[in-house]
């Protein structure tokens, strides 16, 4: 037990960054560690800067361990499990994605699974993203029924999380209303779920807190433009 509290309570980890916890570069064997409810919390830091100068902030966010079909997944407020259903496309953690109006395949031998995601399309205009359903949050590959199990992964649907960012015309900027659509990232590139603003769009799901987030892409630490957002439920977006 790492005790947070004095000696009145804790979690079995303590502060981990999201980095630590998530990011395909992290050092530390969680596979080899975790057992079923075991806690943590995480620790966000971010940085606002805006016409009243530059604030360090930080995020922080209770979370317990499930093993759901024998993987690990952090759940906490906030935070779902769903399953990708995309046969093509592995997530990585920060990676936005939609609600899939797609139900699992027959074949996975899984029964009334509907919480499904997908990737975003290209534009966030017209009705395409207008279902987003938040931010993956683990390395998630393509859907295959022979390996259902893996393909599922929590997502962050409410709160504050790194994500990764468009960087052309569509970059958000602080404080901007944020839409999911699309960035090629990496090398050789992958067209990716990314965070972005957009004049006239669908799907508005939260706002921009700093711009200047780095994201991991791969073991090597190989970096990505990425994002602090809050990701903000239908009732407080309007």
């Amino acid at each position: 037990m790492s005790y947070t509290f004095g000696q009145e309570g804790g979690t079995t980890y303590g502060l981990v960054s999201w980095n630590d916890l998530f990011a395909p570069n992290t050092t530390i064997p969680w596979d080899d560690l975790l057992q079923d409810l075991d806690t943590v919390i995480c620790r966000i830091p971010y940085t606002i800067v805006n016409n009243d100068g530059e604030y360090n902030l930080v995020a922080h966010r209770l979370l317990t361990n499930y093993k759901i079909y024998g993987k690990n997944h952090w759940l906490g407020d906030g935070i779902t499990v769903a399953l990708n259903n995309e046969t093509t496309h592995s997530f990585l953690p920060g990676e936005p994605c939609l609600i899939s109006e797609d139900a699992a395949s027959s074949g996975s031998g899984f029964a009334n699974v509907r919480a499904c995601f997908k990737r975003p399309t290209t534009s966030p205009t017209g009705s395409g993203n207008r279902e987003p359903l938040g931010i993956v949050l683990e390395q998630c590959p393509a859907y295959d029924d022979e390996t259902a199990a893996q393909s599922y992964s929590s997502v962050l649907v409410t709160g504050v999380c790194p994500a990764f960012r468009q960087t052309g015309s569509d970059a958000p900027d602080y404080g901007e209303p944020i839409f999911f659509g699309r960035q090629n990232i990496g090398s050789p590139s992958v067209s990716r779920g990314a965070v972005l603003t957009d004049g006239n769009a669908e799907g508005q799901c939260g706002r921009v807190l700093s711009t200047n987030t780095t994201m991991y892409i791969d073991s090597s630490g190989t970096q990505a433009s990425g994002a602090t957002v809050l990701l903000l439920n239908k009732s407080e977006v309007y």
